[in-house]
């Protein structure tokens, strides 16, 4: 684990994303926050006056921070994974195919 980053891959995440983190947080420093949301598209950072352990702490403000971002209407939604992005693909590609079937169905009924 010591060895493994996802830093390169940041920047392929369509989703929106919120990056929550304490400011006071002496195990995972406030800077990475700022690179996380730095590297990822559609990311937007929020910085908790707190430590670590801010979602117990302060359940109620960070509640409320998540449910603000989750409830944002105006926030595009996108497929998760590459797997659910290949699955909507999928599926838009079937949906096209079978409106061409149905098409060319209609014509022969019409030569008949």
């Amino acid at each position: 684990m010591s060895g493994w980053t996802s830093l390169p891959w940041l920047w392929s995440l369509p989703q929106p994303t919120l990056v929550l983190m304490g400011r006071d947080d002496p195990l995972v420093r406030p800077i990475n926050g700022h690179i996380l949301a730095g590297l990822i598209p559609n990311a937007e950072l929020r910085m908790i006056d707190d430590g670590h352990l801010f979602i117990v702490t302060l359940p109620e403000q960070t509640a409320a921070l998540i449910e603000a971002f989750l409830t944002d209407a105006s926030k595009p939604v996108e497929p998760s994974s590459p797997l659910s992005r290949m699955a909507g693909w999928v599926r838009d590609l079937v949906s096209t195919f079978a409106g061409r079937r149905d098409t060319r169905a209609q014509q022969e009924a019409r030569k008949s």
